[in-house]
């Protein structure tokens, strides 16, 4: 892991989530410097599991964060069942960056929710921020990914409709024009993959 950040990759996920994330996280490298944080609706008894499998099947660490833990380039963060998970930038420059955990009012009747974390990316403009919607029921998501990007993210993406187990979260946000680009899911992780590069 990096302790530098220059670049923070944010996922949200629903219905049909836990597949496409592990399609997507499969295609980072070891050598992968951002940080992924990742938010998918899931049981919180759940969700230790899940992590631990994608651990077990990534090239990079994965983890459920506790309040307060930095966040280093190079690690997958799953956001725990039942917290909101919130960016929150520290130091002199910003560039210090811990895990703001809180057990805020449900979002869309969901906690935690994507739109709590793409809200707190916003602000981080010493970062490269990218913002992915992939597969989901309801529209959470949309609104956070709008505001970042007005805000001057530097890509937001969208899952494909053909390749969604359910299509609401990513086009909730494609008709806010809140997405820059539109992929089908085998593409996003190489695409991922190569950012923040050409």
């Amino acid at each position: 892991m990096k302790s530098h950040i220059h670049a923070i990759v944010a996922i949200g996920a629903s219905t049909g989530g836990p597949k496409a994330l592990e399609t997507v996280l499969k295609s980072f490298p070891a050598t992968y410097s951002p940080a992924v944080l990742v938010v998918q609706h899931m049981p919180a008894s759940f969700m230790n599991a899940f992590a631990t499998r994608l651990n077990d099947l990534l090239d990079l660490p994965v983890m459920v964060p506790t309040d307060g833990q930095d966040i280093y380039g190079g690690a997958v963060y799953v956001a725990p069942g039942g917290q909101h998970l919130r960016v929150c930038a520290d130091g002199v420059d910003g560039k210090i960056l811990r895990v703001c955990l809180n057990n805020g009012p449900t979002r869309h009747g969901v906690r935690p929710a994507v739109d709590e974390l793409f809200q707190s990316l916003a602000p981080l403009t010493q970062l490269q921020r990218c913002l992915v919607l992939l597969t989901g029921m309801g529209q959470d998501g949309a609104l956070g990914m709008l505001q970042a990007k007005q805000a001057g993210v530097n890509l937001t993406i969208a899952q494909s409709q053909a390749t969604c187990a359910v299509y609401g979260m990513p086009k909730a946000a494609i008709e806010r024009g809140a997405v820059d680009v539109v992929l089908n899911l085998p593409d996003i992780g190489p695409r991922l993959a190569r950012w923040p590069g050409p």
